[in-house]
């Protein structure tokens, strides 16, 4: 079962960042798909690439819709957002390869 990840509000007169969640990389991390989720992935610390994989859970005439694959290089932080509903659901469920940091935000 994937690990939980906590989303963090953000207002205009600004919050103190999160401290980043190590990933999950044996079973995977799922956060609420909240309006306006943002996900960070951090590989500051890393010695190599991640690939991070987002498992989408649409079906069009009966198959599945591709998971996004996509690899955070060393030294590099991502973000990603825009999770559709049609696509991810109610949650948003990802895995990583590697060890790296990660931060939800809303």
């Amino acid at each position: 079962m994937a690990t939980p990840l906590a989303v963090t509000r953000v207002s205009q007169t600004g919050v103190s960042m999160p401290t980043g969640t190590a990933a999950d990389t044996v079973d995977g991390n799922t956060v609420p798909n909240v309006e306006g989720l943002r996900l960070e992935v951090d590989n500051y610390e890393g010695a190599s690439p991640v690939t991070v994989t987002l498992v989408t859970s649409a079906t069009v005439a009966g198959y599945s819709v591709q998971d996004i694959i996509t690899q955070v290089p060393t030294g590099s932080r991502y973000v990603f957002g825009r999770f559709d509903r049609a696509l991810f659901g109610d949650s948003v469920e990802f895995t990583c390869s590697a060890a790296c940091t990660l931060v939800a935000t809303r």
